[in-house]
């Protein structure tokens, strides 16, 4: 510890940083709420989890929230099926909040691109009929080599929509490790970009995936 306490500070922190009103108020779980939520976690462990499971949609309903006997293996919701594409978009679009802003991407540029979950929905939808139309199905693996933009979280979306597993890949990957990456997850399709923005110049992406 140094004569200003440095080190103390940083190995104790005192300090407490609340939320502004605004932001508490517009929680999924308001202050106020909380106290009683915890005092029924001690009664029933499980009904935190029941009480979130049942503000998703379900296309097949879950038998249990936590299987018996499940050992040090722990299976949760066992009986159930649902599909995070369509809990991440269709339960907005068909509700008021179809217009509510879903996605904001900020290119290095500075100029924003914005979408509402009825717009995301229709991107997810139309590459997922066209990676379907390449025989994109449900177990299938999609290796995405992109950067970060907003075509990347469609596609992760349009995959899990198909029941299709992701891989995502860095960018900054040679043809040589690209391929191992490949391999090693049984890819069925790729999806990438012509390049990518790393600084002030384009590293080329399309090429590396042809090599």
């Amino acid at each position: 510890m140094d004569q200003n306490g440095t080190l103390d500070a940083l190995v104790v922190e005192k300090r407490v940083f609340r939320p502004l009103p605004g932001l508490a108020i517009e929680a999924n779980l308001p202050p106020r709420e909380l106290e009683a939520v915890r005092r029924g976690e001690k009664d029933n462990p499980l009904s935190i989890w029941e009480q979130a499971a049942l503000e998703l949609e379900w296309t097949q309903p879950f038998e249990a929230v936590l299987a018996p006997g499940a050992g040090p293996f722990p299976r949760w919701f066992p009986g159930a099926k649902t599909n995070i594409a369509a809990n991440a978009l269709d339960r907005h679009v068909n509700s008021p909040r179809r217009n509510s802003l879903a996605l904001i991407f900020e290119y290095a540029s500075g100029e924003h691109k914005k979408y509402t979950y009825f717009e995301l929905h229709r991107e997810v939808c139309r590459l997922a009929r066209a990676l379907a139309g390449l025989g994109l199905s449900s177990g299938d693996r999609l290796l995405i080599h992109m950067p970060t933009l907003p075509e990347t979280v469609i596609g992760m979306l349009a995959a899990a929509r198909l029941g299709a597993v992701h891989c995502l890949t860095p960018t900054g990957f040679s043809a040589k490790a690209l391929r191992r990456r490949i391999e090693a997850s049984r890819a069925k399709i790729i999806l990438t970009a012509d390049g990518g923005l790393e600084g002030d110049r384009i590293s080329p992406l399309k090429p590396v995936v042809d090599e």
